[in-house]
């Protein structure tokens, strides 16, 4: 198996990402502009790209080892919620 070396994205400045964590993306993506002086859609792309990474690092910074995120539990829940709509449907029809 060969391994690829996977593209490291790209450093931001510390404000950039402050407005990031906050979840506010369109202060980054200003601020961005402001600190390196590309263009809008540079910019943007550049925000779009790191935006996952970087909530994925706040939700793991805030949870304890072997804990797991809220969104994985929403999903079983709906999946019970589905289930049982599901059910009660079957047995009135």
């Amino acid at each position: 198996m060969i391994d690829t070396p996977q593209q490291q994205p790209p450093t931001l400045p510390a404000d950039v990402l402050d407005a990031l964590l906050s979840g506010n993306k369109i202060e980054a993506i200003k601020l961005l502009r402001q600190r390196t002086g590309i263009g809008l859609k540079e910019a943007k792309d550049q925000i779009d790209a790191v935006a996952p990474q970087v909530l994925k690092a706040k939700i793991r910074a805030h949870l304890t080892p072997g804990e797991q995120s809220a969104s994985g539990m929403q999903t079983w829940w709906w999946l019970v919620v589905a289930a049982a709509a599901v059910a009660v449907y079957y047995f009135v029809r």
